[in-house]
């Protein structure tokens, strides 16, 4: 039962951050793995009530992590070499935006998306220089530099492409 377990984590993620609101857990949960541990996070929620926490599984211990407002509606937590990105935040109108926490820093970098409509973010291994964003449903932009500069690149040969 998802309920069962989005208001589990919902009580655990009450008990991480004790003075924080947490929205209602139904199917709003998700939980990426990193490297030594899980990122689980709220999606599909606007900024005001997205939220993140790290926990280290070999420490047994969860980490919050704040999060720029610019976060909303997260499609995609992915670590990599570079650090870790979450994008894109889903528009309709404004750009996508992916955000990079650079790995062993604490303040999260924005880049934006030269693009609007974005809905999903692919990266083609663990180096995070390449992603990939898919945006207006076959719309694919494509950066080799962690999202710094990005370039259209036709869906079929892109990441999108390869996963149908």
């Amino acid at each position: 039962r998802p309920s069962q377990y989005g208001a589990r984590i919902s009580r655990l993620m009450c008990s991480v951050e004790p003075n924080t609101t947490w929205p209602d857990p139904k199917n709003r949960f998700a939980m990426q793995a990193g490297r030594s541990g899980y990122y689980i996070y709220v999606r599909n929620m606007g900024a005001d009530v997205t939220r993140m926490v790290y926990f280290d599984a070999a420490k047994r211990e969860f980490t919050p992590m704040p999060l720029p407002g610019t976060v909303e509606y997260i499609s995609a937590v992915r670590e990599t070499d570079e650090g870790v990105f979450i994008g894109p935040s889903h528009t309709l109108i404004a750009h996508g935006k992916v955000h990079l926490l650079p790995r062993g820093d604490k303040t999260w970098t924005v880049r934006d998306v030269p693009q609007a409509a974005c809905t999903d973010m692919a990266l083609p291994d663990n180096q995070g220089r390449r992603l990939e964003v898919l945006c207006a449903a076959t719309v694919v932009m494509r950066s080799e530099d962690s999202g710094m500069t990005w370039t259209r690149v036709p869906y079929a040969g892109s990441l999108f492409w390869a996963k149908n």
